[in-house]
């Protein structure tokens, strides 16, 4: 795409500052790529909060207008992910941190257009390409994003394609918030669900989970070795793979272990696995391992709840620690820090539990389980329509500002420039 090197188009192109810890006095909320989405909009919901000194606190403090861009990141979708400072976010005064960019676009440039092209996938595959590194990370740098052909247009025909983009992608975003806000209250009533469908069977008393079933903690990874014939290479499941109540098998790592801590931390089917730290939401809810890799260990961080008593269903114990009973144990025992919680080996066994007749078990995990799958099917179907508008909303952004499709008023511009004269503004 033919057009103008960004770097002409801005005033200021620099990195940030991260400070000191904070002291409680005259302390500086500081921006970070987490505070970014994938689509360009702000989500600080959990600001970081540092210690600026006066010096930086002026200069590196973000004006309405200014962009921000991600120029390192560990995975190549987030790398190059912009966001433009609002009034809202110009009014925390924020400083922004030396993992992002800040952009200052000139005066006789719109902001929102550069902000435009820079969520466009033009923009995003250019960036990609760009911040590869021989290393195999991925980074950028002011004079990287800085060499960004931007298309050269006047500031009339910048501000229409910004009014255009405005408007459509307002639309989209409206219809991305209902099924977002549809997913989640498909999840509470997922949850009103199970608590409705086990409500009444803790009137017959509770068992502690450590008199039922054995809390085995994983492996350790960096401990000693052996001698080299007695190691073996296998896959092992990390938290990343334990979230939310279910499996994520898309990427497993494998370790190298001696056979005998092999023996000593392979999962077995039946066994109930729970990571031990994360969203204080999520923390301690179980899912059932089924074998899906075999032979597979675990990482410490995962705890594996193996039942020792027929009276007790592994689904019906997975079920258990997605109850509002589960959550309020956990979030009451848990470690917190910030958002993040964590738990022990000796928290979920002191968990105590219903243990109704086997047979009662079995029959609420089978109404459940119907009941999950009608949910889940919805919450799929709706998924896909979520990623399908945000693909039209990225589509829309790059034909905009590459000129594949016309805009509203661009005509008119581009008829003036013809016949050589300037619209008037307004």
């Amino acid at each position: 795409m033919k057009g103008s090197p960004l770097k002409y188009l801005l005033d200021l192109n620099d990195s940030g500052t991260w400070g000191n810890d904070p002291t409680g006095e005259g302390d500086t909320v500081v921006l970070r790529s987490t505070d970014i989405r994938l689509d360009g909009s702000w989500r600080i919901s959990d600001p970081a909060v540092r210690h600026v000194n006066r010096h930086d606190k002026v200069r590196k403090r973000l004006a309405f207008g200014d962009i921000v861009v991600v120029k390192s990141s560990g995975s190549p979708e987030h790398l190059g992910k912009s966001a433009i400072v609002t009034k809202e976010v110009a009014a925390m005064r924020p400083c922004f941190a030396n993992f992002v960019q800040r952009l200052r676009p000139s005066p006789s440039t719109d902001s929102r257009y550069i902000w435009y092209v820079l969520n466009s996938k033009w923009a995003a595959d250019e960036m990609a390409s760009l911040g590869n590194t021989t290393t195999g990370l991925r980074n950028l740098n002011g004079t990287i994003i800085g060499s960004l052909r931007i298309p050269a247009r006047g500031i009339h025909e910048q501000r229409a394609i910004a009014d255009y983009l405005d408007i459509e992608t307002n639309r989209i975003d409206t219809l991305i918030a209902k099924k977002r806000r549809m997913i989640q209250l498909l999840g509470e009533y997922d949850r009103r669900t199970l608590d409705d469908l086990l409500d009444g069977i803790r009137q017959n008393g509770l068992a502690r989970l450590g008199y039922l079933a054995e809390v085995r903690s994983g492996l350790t990874l960096g401990g000693a070795r052996a001698n080299s014939r007695s190691h073996v290479t296998l896959p092992y499941l990390r938290v990343a793979n334990v979230q939310h109540d279910r499996l994520d098998l898309s990427e497993v790592k494998s370790v190298t272990v001696d056979t005998t801590t092999a023996r000593r931390t392979a999962l077995r089917h039946g066994d109930v696995l729970m990571t031990e730290g994360g969203d204080i939401d999520k923390l301690g809810r179980g899912t059932v391992w089924r074998g899906e890799i075999d032979p597979c260990l675990h990482q410490n961080h995962v705890f594996a709840v193996r039942v020792r008593t027929k009276n007790l269903l592994p689904e019906f114990l997975a079920l258990l620690t997605r109850t509002s009973y589960a959550r309020q144990y956990f979030e009451r025992t848990g470690v917190r820090s910030t958002n993040l919680a964590s738990t022990s080996s000796s928290k979920v066994a002191d968990f105590r539990i219903p243990l109704p007749s086997r047979s009662t078990q079995s029959h609420l995990v089978s109404v459940y389980q119907r009941k999950w799958e009608t949910l889940e099917r919805t919450r799929v179907a709706t998924g896909l329509q979520v990623d399908l508008l945000n693909e039209r909303r990225q589509a829309l952004i790059t034909t905009a500002v590459t000129g594949e499709s016309p805009v509203p008023g661009m005509a008119a511009w581009q008829r003036c420039l013809a016949e050589g004269h300037a619209p008037e503004e307004g």
